[in-house]
């Protein structure tokens, strides 16, 4: 179980000093400890494990350092490797070894120093890094790095997430029967909600007000960046931010005196990894959250829309979406407990933490309920949901839904495809400045394989960023080039 949970947000944005990376992750731990409400504790943790942290890479093993300036003498210190879905992943795999009895007590922690790096890095200034004696030994490392992306794809540089998603956003417009106008009003709301979330969430980058027509509206301070997101409706990973949460046993809380009100029951997960994009059925939903949150609903035994607090992965708003509507929850209902990691920040790989961090919070000011916390890397590739109760269950559960995804039925890549195709999604990439660098097409062609594109012409990119070019036609030639047919 979870019995504690701790935050910290390093405001340099506002001028308050940096920490480096593991100062500003012991500074979530001891939160967590802090949070526990016991003395002793930092004495029965025995693992310490960091989500993989990009700005903490530079470290012989930064999970040690951590636990020297939190004060933790653990036995154990790892990195867990892999993309969004680490949070996730790492809890289910301390619950089952603390079940195992392998561990007593283990304290998760993940975060960025990425805002204070980068503007250190853009000044010139070099990062001052505590070093460590040369014989320190390396952290020991669970899971793997993610890898989400087909050769397809890469041979035409799709290879990054701001890329795909609105290759989702476009597809579920589509079901949705929106216009580009209509659609983009539609996003404006829904990232809107997360603003208001964000604004009561102390942790929060980003808690200014922003409205529905000012995320929607493409501006200088507000560019687009694959239409039809602008940058307040994307993940923002400009920030220095971490969480922390520990995990432990029954026995092993009551032994240290931890009151039963501090303690949160993770009641089961279930996870799974999707194919490619290129060889998904459709692109405007998941078989990937359909069958994680069958798994999950099945192990806890209640759907996943009877969760009364959620806090899904939201790196973009078809993340968000598409999630919801596979999971069986209201797309237009609170789906955030944090703000998302527009507003209250995207960390890269440790966004999750937060989720679970604030969803401790949530479920012991209303005993009994149930919560929801989804963990994503890639492009909807892996998914790890996890469901929260104050009330405990039997035993924790989690299963793989890998064989039901593994089983769905698929779409055929066509590689190398030469001749007309009709458009199946499509956005148009913005860089720096507002200026349009080109547009990537997903098409269908005749005989309904996948076929990509990438339209270099900026008149014909201009003209899709406000048009509906679904069911538009392209000529796309061996080398992936597309032309216009319209």
């Amino acid at each position: 179980m979870l019995v504690a949970a701790g935050q910290h947000t390093q405001r340099v944005n506002l001028g308050e000093p940096a920490l480096e990376p593991p100062a500003l992750l012991a500074a979530a731990a001891r939160a967590a400890l802090a949070d526990a409400g016991c003395t002793g504790i930092a004495a029965s943790i025995d693992s310490v494990r960091l989500v993989r942290s990009l700005s903490a890479r530079e470290y012989l093993n930064a999970p040690l350092l951590v636990a020297q300036l939190a004060g933790i003498a653990a036995r154990e210190h790892v990195v867990v490797q892999g993309g969004g879905e680490t949070p996730g992943t790492a809890l289910v795999r301390a619950c089952q070894e603390i079940e195992a009895g392998t561990h007593d007590a283990v304290l998760l922690v993940a975060g960025e120093a990425w805002y204070s790096r980068t503007l250190a890095q853009r000044a010139g200034e070099a990062v001052e890094l505590t070093a460590q004696p040369p014989d320190t030994p390396p952290p020991t490392e669970h899971g793997t790095l993610i890898e989400f992306v087909h050769p397809a794809e890469k041979a035409l540089g799709i290879v990054r997430p701001i890329q795909q998603y609105p290759l989702f956003e476009q597809a579920l417009r589509g079901v949705l029967g929106h216009t580009p106008t209509e659609h983009q009003q539609h996003l404006g709301r829904f990232a809107e909600r997360c603003s208001m979330a964000a604004q009561t969430n102390p942790y929060a980058w980003d808690r200014a007000v922003h409205t529905a027509i000012e995320i929607a509206t493409a501006a200088p301070a507000n560019r687009y960046v694959g239409t039809p997101y602008t940058k307040l409706m994307v993940s923002n990973e400009q920030v220095d931010m971490a969480a922390s949460v520990i995990v432990m046993s029954v026995e092993r809380a009551t032994a240290l005196g931890i009151a039963p009100d501090r303690w949160v029951f993770p009641l089961a997960a279930a996870s799974g990894e999707a194919r490619p994009i290129s060889e998904r059925l459709e692109l405007h939903n998941s078989v990937l959250a359909r069958e994680v949150g069958r798994s999950v609903a099945a192990l806890a035994g209640r759907a996943c829309r009877d969760a009364a607090h959620v806090d899904l992965y939201s790196c973009f708003p078809s993340a968000m979406q598409i999630q919801a509507r596979e999971l069986g929850l209201d797309p237009n209902g609170p789906l955030s407990l944090t703000g998302g990691m527009r507003f209250s920040g995207g960390p890269w790989c440790g966004y999750a933490m937060h989720g679970f961090a604030a969803m401790v919070q949530a479920l012991r000011t209303d005993p009994g309920s149930v919560g929801l916390v989804s963990a994503n890397g890639g492009a909807i590739t892996k998914l790890v949901v996890t469901m929260l109760s104050t009330e405990p269950s039997r035993r924790f559960l989690y299963e793989s839904a890998q064989p039901a995804i593994d089983a769905a039925p698929h779409r055929t890549l066509a590689v190398g495809y030469t001749g007309v195709a009709t458009i199946e999604s499509y956005t148009v990439m913005h860089s720096a400045g507002g200026r349009i660098d080109n547009a990537i097409v997903v098409a269908r062609t005749p005989d309904d394989r996948r076929a990509w594109g990438v339209i270099r012409d900026l008149d014909a990119a201009a003209h899709m960023v406000d048009h509906d070019m679904a069911s538009q036609q392209v000529t796309i030639t061996s080398d992936g080039t597309a032309s216009r047919n319209w």
